[in-house]
């Protein structure tokens, strides 16, 4: 399997199911009901222990939920979700999700705790319809006989890009809301800025500060405007959205994406983030630190690891 470090992406999906609230809501506006009638919705946790080991954290987010069986008086009963998530079809994603649930199985195991079901959730914004096939139709001619012998299993699968417009405008949690649009559209903001306007216009009122940080850095990935564009965009947001939103583009500013995304070459990108890049990321992390900016929004933003970012704190801040 080839190695597949995260991208902007994986990180605004593994931040956003990360906050509690937003993880519940998701959870009660995506999942099946014949899964939410199992599952007490208010007793998530998010397991301190990976199930994955260091070679699959190549390959996945490592989002997962526990919940309490609802049904069952027996407060050990749990049941564990794992999301995946991915831009692009993978034909093999099967194989990378059964060598998930054995490690996930294989840890309660070494945890001493009870088997309790592990359900794969699999992600999907790309813009390529994706036939999702198991693992029995990816073996050539395989013989009738020899198909009972096959590890099968059923995958969640959320196409986020073929979403319904009413079935996310239906979604009471406005974060949730706001992050299933932006990553349904994407590829086409451009044609969509009254409507990511009234987003921003929405959650602006809200108390979750660092939630709407991780949708403006996300939505910063992802836009392909001039300046020009950007600066009559913020116009239109409410002051205090204004300061937030331009403090990002900002960031992006001298980091040095921003100019080669204005000049339309990915050549120059690429040189902007070779020339002093390094320097200027590190000094983006201090000033966001000192500013109270949140370590897993400054990951997002300058597109590193949390772990990395501590580093970078730890080396240059003096306690």
């Amino acid at each position: 399997m080839p190695k597949r470090p995260l991208t902007p992406h994986d990180r605004f999906i593994k931040a956003m199911m990360s906050n509690k609230a937003f993880a519940m809501d998701f959870c009660k506006e995506m999942l099946p009901e014949q899964i939410r009638s199992i599952i007490d919705m208010e007793s998530i946790t998010f397991p301190k222990t990976s199930f994955i080991n260091k070679e699959l954290r190549e390959f996945f987010s490592d989002v997962i939920f526990r919940f309490r069986r609802k049904t069952s008086s027996d407060q050990h009963l749990h049941v564990t979700l794992i999301i995946e998530h991915k831009e692009k079809p993978y034909s093999m994603v099967y194989i990378q999700l059964l060598r998930y649930l054995a490690e996930g199985y294989a840890a309660l195991l070494k945890q001493k705790k009870h088997l309790e079901p592990i359900i794969p959730i699999l992600l999907y914004q790309g813009s390529e319809e994706w036939k999702v096939r198991p693992i029995t139709e990816l073996i050539d001619q395989l013989p009738e006989g020899l198909r009972r012998y096959i590890p099968q299993f059923e995958i969640l699968f959320l196409d986020i890009a073929r979403l319904e417009d009413k079935t996310i405008e239906n979604i009471t949690n406005v974060f949730v809301r706001s992050a299933l649009y932006i990553q349904k559209y994407r590829t086409s903001l451009p044609d969509k800025m009254e409507q990511v306007l009234q987003i921003f216009k929405k959650i602006e009122t809200l108390s979750e500060r660092n939630l709407m940080g991780h949708i403006f850095v996300y939505f910063a990935h992802n836009v392909h405007f001039s300046t020009q564009i950007i600066d009559k965009i913020m116009t239109s947001l409410p002051t205090s959205t204004q300061k937030e939103f331009k403090s990002i583009y900002d960031h992006f500013t001298e980091l040095g994406i921003q100019k080669g995304r204005e000049e339309g070459l990915q050549e120059g990108i690429q040189k902007g983030i070779r020339k002093g890049f390094q320097q200027n990321k590190i000094a983006t992390i201090l000033r966001g630190y000192k500013s109270g900016v949140s370590i897993d929004l400054i990951a997002e933003l300058v597109d590193m690891n949390v772990e990395e970012v501590k580093r970078i704190i730890a080396s240059h801040i003096k306690k």
